[in-house]
């Protein structure tokens, strides 16, 4: 990884909804040192492989993935990952960072993202 005071590359994705093979491609073509999913990353550790096992070695070796919950996620199992009212963030994976809903993130540049979330689904 780069240090501090050099710039990073960031790639922003969505809606990744679990299809690790595509987000291991564009990471893989893209090499960004960051990459933040700003929802529906599909995060089901209990349905589908997680990524953790799913992503190549050389991903996950290199870009940081930090993710913040859309409408499409196992919101129980990120709850009992970071409770409710929390905004710091949880290494779910090595490699993989929940960012809570209002959790913040600074850059080296000393820009700051926000994880903001997104809105529930109605059934």
């Amino acid at each position: 990884m780069k240090s501090a005071s050099q710039a990073r590359t960031v790639l922003c994705v969505g809606n990744v909804h679990g299809r690790w093979a595509w987000l291991a491609s564009i990471l893989l073509s893209c090499q960004p040192d960051v990459c933040l999913c700003a929802g529906d990353f599909g995060w089901f550790p209990r349905l589908i492989q997680p990524p953790s096992l799913a992503l190549p070695r050389e991903v996950l070796g290199r870009t940081e993935i930090h993710v913040c919950d859309g409408n499409h996620e196992d919101h129980s199992s990120l709850l009992a990952s970071a409770p409710r009212g929390s905004f710091e963030p949880v290494e779910l994976a090595p490699g993989i960072v929940y960012q809570p809903r209002g959790s913040t993130m600074d850059q080296a540049d000393g820009s700051r993202v926000l994880f903001a979330g997104g809105a529930k689904s109605v059934e």
